[in-house]
């Protein structure tokens, strides 16, 4: 009896050893998979690690030109300013020295305006005189000086001109 049930036995694990060589088989290619995943874990955590490292610097430059850009815009707008007040300087300057110019020209246009009407006055008189001393020699001697009054009269034309 002890040989049949060892007989017995014997023909089962026979009939399971295919599939304690498929489960070995298996149990081989898991472990293999595993080994690979485990593998492919381990260059992702590395490549995780790199990529975090890589984050923080470049947060950090994103932070560094944040601030510079506030400090040039900062810059930026000191500038303007001083432009905006260096042209306000610039043009109140420029309206001043127009204004004085302008003054000085107008001064100047008075006085010779001034010193026109004061020939033209001379002329006027010297003409007033020459009329009188005309009208004196017409009366005294009957005499017409024709030639006196058209010469005076062109320089009293002349005259007037100039003072327009």
């Amino acid at each position: 009896k002890l040989r049949q049930t060892e007989k017995r036995l014997r023909e089962q694990i026979a009939a399971l050893e295919p599939k304690v060589q498929d489960l070995t088989r298996e149990r081989d290619r898991l472990a293999q998979e595993f080994d690979a995943w485990k593998q492919k874990i381990g260059q992702l955590q590395a490549t995780n690690a790199d990529l975090e490292k890589r984050v923080s610097e470049l947060t950090s430059q994103c932070t560094e030109l944040d601030r510079s850009l506030h400090t040039a815009e900062r810059e930026h707008a000191a500038a303007l300013e001083a432009l905006r007040t260096k042209f306000q300087i610039a043009e109140t300057t420029l309206v001043a020295e127009s204004k004085r110019k302008l003054d000085e020209a107008d001064a100047r246009r008075v006085a010779e305006v001034d010193d026109i009407r004061r020939q033209l006055q001379h002329m006027t008189n010297a003409r007033d005189a020459a009329l009188q001393m005309i009208e004196q020699l017409k009366e005294r001697h009957g005499i017409e000086v024709a030639g006196l009054k058209k010469s005076h009269a062109h320089a009293l034309a002349s005259a007037e001109e100039l003072y327009t």
